[in-house]
């Protein structure tokens, strides 16, 4: 790994070992208006296909009137994206021949510059190898999906809740209220789940292994803000969390995690021990949302006590 200029104090930080790939990386941004961080190659093939992408679309867009004039092709010049882009010409020129590799921020600006749909810009950034940005607006809307809506509605027997980014809790059943927490009583921007599990005593009562539970939601939390970076909703979250020293230890050694099931021991007064089993669904039409299902094993204890409770609403 090396670390090279890219002007006006921009790093660029560069895996790799090609000398001519570091070389185009470092001087794609010279005037250091757009840094190029964790450049990593893609193989040739995508490469190919991305650079063939970036030619069709790019001559699709219409220039502006002030730069209209004779032109051999339709569409932009390799310099006026390369200009809207803040990226060195030969840098552009490099990606259209497959023969640079590419960050997630020059994608991001390039998908503005050649006005990709979302279509358009998952395929370029699926062809990068990269993850798309998931801090744009648009993930971060509280309207649960309504198929979502009504699978979570007729869990009847089962606590099921609907996550949004950064682990707000967007919708919840009546055994969720019941068993995890009750949502209804707390302010729309209160409902998160890491915040609810630092700042309510309650909860380390509940959770029978409250430590492990509160370690594996903030690691959630770590792993969200690297898909979903720098939003104000995130910054609010860790600085009402920041006084818990717990999470400010775990936040500080940036522990992350993937987890999408495991199970958890709850404690209710009215059914006590519950032993349950939890797992995560994706929603492929909305990936920002998620629906946590909460089980127990078939004609075990705790079951009953779910029927139990289920009865009671």
């Amino acid at each position: 790994m090396s670390i090279a200029a890219a002007g006006d104090d921009s790093l660029v930080r560069v895996l790799g070992e090609d000398a001519r790939e570091r070389e185009s990386i470092a001087t794609a941004c010279p005037h250091g208006i757009r840094p190029i961080l964790d450049i990593v190659s893609t193989t040739t093939a995508n490469r190919t296909e991305l650079g063939a992408f970036l030619r069709a679309r790019r001559g699709e867009v219409p220039p502006a009137e002030e730069s209209l004039g004779a032109r051999r092709v339709p569409g932009l010049r390799r310099e006026e994206v390369a200009e809207r882009a803040y990226i060195s010409v030969d840098y552009y020129k490099r990606l259209e021949q497959a023969r640079a590799p590419v960050s997630v921020g020059v994608l991001d600006a390039l998908a503005d510059v050649l006005r990709l749909n979302a279509e358009q810009r998952a395929y370029m950034f699926t062809l990068a190898g990269k993850l798309e940005p998931g801090s744009r607006e648009k993930e971060f809307t509280t309207s649960v999906v309504p198929r979502l809506q009504r699978v979570l509605d007729q869990l009847v027997e089962t606590p099921a809740i609907i996550l949004g980014p950064y682990l707000d809790v967007l919708a919840w059943n009546h055994l969720a209220q019941r068993v995890i927490s009750d949502f209804s009583i707390l302010r729309p921007e209160q409902r998160n789940l890491v915040r609810i599990m630092f700042l309510y005593p309650a909860m380390r009562e509940r959770y029978v292994h409250w430590e492990h539970e509160a370690r594996i939601a903030v690691a959630n939390l770590r792993m969200d803000a690297a898909r979903r970076p720098g939003h104000a909703r995130l910054e609010t979250i860790v600085a009402e969390l920041e006084s818990d020293p717990l999470f400010r230890r775990l936040w500080k050694a940036q522990y992350v995690d993937i987890r999408r099931s495991g199970h958890k021991e709850v404690y209710l007064t009215a059914t006590g021990l519950l032993s349950l089993e939890w797992d995560t669904f994706a929603y492929s039409d909305s990936p920002a949302q998620q629906l946590i299902v909460l089980t127990a094993e078939p004609n075990s204890p705790s079951l009953a006590a779910l029927q139990a409770l289920a009865g009671q609403v």
